[in-house]
């Protein structure tokens, strides 16, 4: 089977909608210094695929809304890996515009005014014609990235347990004592668990006093020790 290989085109596709909309002749009025930034950038995480450029013409204004976005509320689009374990993602490409509400208006004014809606509604047209069918690719994670981002939800997951075992069966448990306890599938370790019961000593400082208790567990599926330390 062939490995999977991937290309990143995230950056080269939002620098390439930056210099169309930079490059259509029509003057902008907000967001061309950003654009200007999004050219020079070297580094996908410092561009946002969502790009708002405002034009002005004829006494008015037009905005074009380009957007790369993940969607995620669809499982079909979610995160997917390569031959290294990197995590990739797609994106979609979308383009509206937008332009302010007029009242009565003499004839001139609303020709010129609907010919420079069009020309930016026809750029908008365009850039969807270009990108909106193009396989737009963005790795997201390395695969240490992903591996370390693992290993942290692991690590929460088995805190919480701990946490979850050692109240339950703390109660009556004095400090320097220990009692032998079951663990389920906690993974085996050394874990500490802090307690600051509503009931707890109030110190001059206003800290409250906690209670510390170690969790040593060693085997998965077993006996564990816990101690009471104070």
């Amino acid at each position: 089977m062939m490995a999977k290989r991937y290309q990143d085109n995230y950056l080269e596709t939002v620098k390439l909608i930056a210099s169309r909309l930079l490059a259509s002749g029509l003057v902008p009025r907000y967001g061309k210094d950003r654009l200007e930034r999004i050219l020079t950038a070297e580094n996908a995480d410092n561009v946002d695929g969502s790009i708002y450029l405002e034009f002005e013409g004829s006494g008015t204004s037009c905005t074009i809304h380009a957007d790369l976005s993940y969607d995620w509320s669809s499982t079909s689009t979610s995160s997917y890996k390569d031959a290294d374990d990197n995590a990739w993602r797609d994106y979609t490409f979308k383009a509206d515009v937008n332009w302010p509400s007029h009242g009565s208006t003499e004839p001139g004014i609303a020709m010129a005014r609907i010919a420079f809606y069009q020309r930016c509604a026809q750029l908008a047209a365009e850039l969807l014609a270009e990108f909106a069918g193009k396989r737009i690719r963005r790795m997201v994670q390395t695969a240490q990235e992903v591996k370390d981002q693992q290993a942290a939800w692991d690590k929460r997951e088995a805190e919480a347990k701990a946490r979850k075992v050692v109240n339950e069966f703390r109660k009556g448990l004095r400090a320097g004592s220990d009692r032998v306890v079951q663990t389920g599938d906690l993974v085996p370790g050394l874990y500490e668990v802090q307690v600051d019961e509503p009931t707890g000593i109030v110190l001059p400082s206003g800290e409250r006093q906690v209670k510390l208790f170690t969790l040593n567990v060693h085997d998965l599926g077993g006996s564990a020790l816990l101690m009471r330390v104070q």
